[in-house]
């Protein structure tokens, strides 16, 4: 008897949710995903969110929940797709009956939801120490911390799929830090001219102009709308370079 589309539809939903769950059940409590998604951005929130006032909240709040969702979001598709690797779970998701885009939606799916956890736990650490926050234009606050979700948890997806789990972290760690120090912590007038190009090139520069706009009406380095097109240009770039890495895995 043929399968109608629509119940061609749900089964391949249902795909997509199993291997969504089985992420969170198997990848949520390991130790990388809590230290680097959760405890360390967390830390790094006391700190800089304390020592770093003298900034000001313009922009050290924007700038911590960027790094929030960077590290949450990379840790999440770092871990599942390197443990998948290591242990041949992904060996045994590519000779089941899945496609390539479910299988990305799926781990997409799983680093968003975690990267949003992030930001909740680095929002109520915020609030803690500077009070209530109050987004003047939230429309803007939300298509950053999406969007920004999103494109990390590309990136560490990216990056756990074609190299080991060493050298991921290694790229990773590299990757994170850099973004730390040249995505808007600070003004890009104190940054030395030679490293200010780079910083329009780092995706989380315009991820925290769009959170910086959405809480405080205000950017540092492009407008809002100019932000947002580039953080969808980022993600339809990512998303196709992935796609094509985990096709390959597919279709050798």
């Amino acid at each position: 008897m043929p399968v109608n589309e629509g119940d061609l539809v749900l089964i391949r939903a249902s795909i997509i949710l199993a291997i969504f769950v089985k992420d969170i059940r198997q990848y949520y409590g390991k130790s990388p995903t809590i230290s680097w998604g959760l405890l360390f951005p967390a830390t790094l929130v006391v700190l800089l969110g304390y020592y770093g006032a003298g900034l000001g909240s313009y922009r050290v709040i924007p700038s911590l929940l960027g790094i929030t969702l960077l590290f949450s979001g990379t840790s999440m598709t770092h871990v599942a797709m390197g443990f998948d690797k290591a242990s041949g779970g992904i060996e045994t998701l590519i000779h089941s009956p899945i496609r390539p885009v479910e299988l990305l939606i799926a781990k997409i799916m799983g680093g968003v939801i975690f990267g949003l956890l992030g930001v909740g736990v680095g929002t109520a650490i915020l609030w803690g120490l500077y009070g209530s926050l109050q987004a003047i234009n939230p429309v803007f606050l939300w298509i950053g911390i999406i969007f920004g979700s999103i494109i990390f948890s590309l990136l560490g997806l990216l990056v756990s799929s074609v190299l080991d789990v060493i050298q991921a972290v290694m790229v990773l760690n590299a990757l994170r830090f850099l973004m730390i120090f040249l995505g808007g912590m600070l003004p890009k007038e104190l940054l030395p001219e030679i490293v200010q190009p780079l910083a329009y090139i780092l995706p989380i520069s315009y991820v925290n102009d769009l959170i910086r706009y959405g809480i405080y009406n205000l950017f540092d380095y492009v407008d809002p709308i100019s932000a947002a097109i580039i953080a969808v240009i980022y993600t339809i770039v990512l998303l196709l370079i992935v796609y094509r890495v985990i096709d390959k895995c597919f279709n050798p």
